[in-house]
């Protein structure tokens, strides 16, 4: 029984912050290739069952976002989720990537795993709006980005994530919130959940 944890939440909520945490604490992440390209990492999480973080974290913006943003991409996410929960625990985040693969397809995916006896967890970042807002916003300005920026698109991201996670849960998933000051304690915590 494996464990898949979707981390959620719009740009600059942390997800990518909160994934290096872990790949840190679990030490030596080793890439693996997908198609013969680097498509994420395996770490070492228990004697028996490794944990693997689907996505690269090369740049400021990790995550499947920047691993799987192409035609068909969905597609290729799910399959990877389910061929690595086979073999151990399995976290992903990204802004665009599962957050818009549509509830459709979230929901089967989650059953679907759920009938192989495996859990998924969509857990949503609870960092505040404006919070988020600012981190953009730095995180353009140290890139030297001169673009205009719209804190409203932001700020629709945001709320249709709080939409979609309600939509989840009425579904019956598992569904929660990951504290944003102190994201690693909490995911630790919900992994060893299956191991008991």
């Amino acid at each position: 029984m494996s464990t898949i944890l979707n981390i959620r939440g719009t740009n600059g909520s942390g997800k990518s912050s909160a994934v290096r945490a872990l790949m840190a604490h679990l030490g030596k992440p080793t890439p693996f290739l997908f198609d013969n390209k680097e498509a994420g990492y395996r770490c070492k999480y228990a004697p028996d069952k490794p944990l693997f973080v689907l996505g690269k974290y090369t740049s400021a913006c990790g995550g499947l976002d920047s691993s799987f943003s192409y035609k068909g991409a969905a597609d290729d996410v799910m399959l990877c989720l389910d061929l690595l929960a086979e073999k151990g625990h399995v976290v992903c985040e990204g802004v665009v990537a599962m957050s818009s693969y549509g509830f459709g397809r979230l929901a089967r995916f989650a059953n679907n795993q759920k009938a192989k006896g495996n859990k998924v967890i969509f857990a949503r970042l609870d960092t505040p709006a404006e919070l988020c807002v600012q981190r953009v916003r730095a995180r353009r300005k140290e890139a030297g980005n001169s673009k205009p920026f719209y804190p409203e698109k932001l700020l629709d991201k945001y709320a249709s994530v709080i939409r979609s996670q309600e939509k989840l849960r009425k579904a019956g998933h598992d569904v929660r919130i990951l504290p944003h000051e102190e994201p690693l304690q909490t995911i630790l915590r919900w992994f060893s959940e299956r191991q008991n």
